[in-house]
């Protein structure tokens, strides 16, 4: 059964028409990482547990009110959004506070529900980080963008801070800022 899961999932297409990523562990309706559409999924109420996103305070706030802890979830957590609750929800959010949705590990179906341009106004900040792991396991390559923690990926250029220009300039003021030795302004 598991196995019919892993590979009904990497069958799958995101939203943006490559293959699924994977999300995160434990998630989707079949708990393998994934938030792919399944059978099974439409003979539930609100079905199509297809929109890979990360909760934020206010949509915890609209979903359940001011119940803390909001049913076991918290802000920051991952989880597989059935489409039909994400579009009712942030009809009342603007994007920043709504859930932050992974384009990359969202699947195709939940545009049956959602239009593309409104999950891309909910996408995570820096693109999709998630990764198609083709039945690997769990195993990621942070290559493709997160790993298997989906922890944060920070561009080549991002590492190190700015070695740019900005830095050029900041060396070269130190060093023509400088005063030679035996020059301290006295008057001789």
């Amino acid at each position: 059964m598991a196995e019919d899961n892993q590979q009904q999932a990497s069958k799958s297409k995101n939203v943006l028409g490559q293959p699924l990523s994977w999300f995160a562990q434990g998630e989707g309706y079949h708990k393998d990482g994934y938030c792919h559409h399944s059978p099974a999924d439409d003979k539930q109420p609100r079905g199509n547990y297809s929109v890979a996103a990360t909760l934020t305070h206010s949509f915890l706030q609209s979903e359940y009110g001011d119940d803390k802890p909001y049913k076991g979830h918290s802000a920051g957590q991952k989880m597989c959004l059935s489409a039909h609750d994400f579009k009712s929800a942030v009809r009342e959010m603007g994007p920043d506070t709504g859930p932050k949705v992974d384009l990359s590990a969202t699947d195709e179906r939940a545009l049956e529900v959602v239009s593309l341009d409104l999950l891309k106004n909910y996408a995570a900040k820096g693109g999709s980080r998630g990764q198609h792991k083709g039945g690997e396991g769990g195993q990621g390559s942070a290559r493709q963008g997160g790993g298997a923690q989906g922890g944060k990926v920070k561009e080549s250029g991002q590492i190190g801070g700015d070695m740019g220009q900005g830095s050029r300039d900041k060396s070269q003021n130190v060093k023509t800022d400088a005063k030679p030795e035996g020059s301290g302004g006295q008057k001789g």
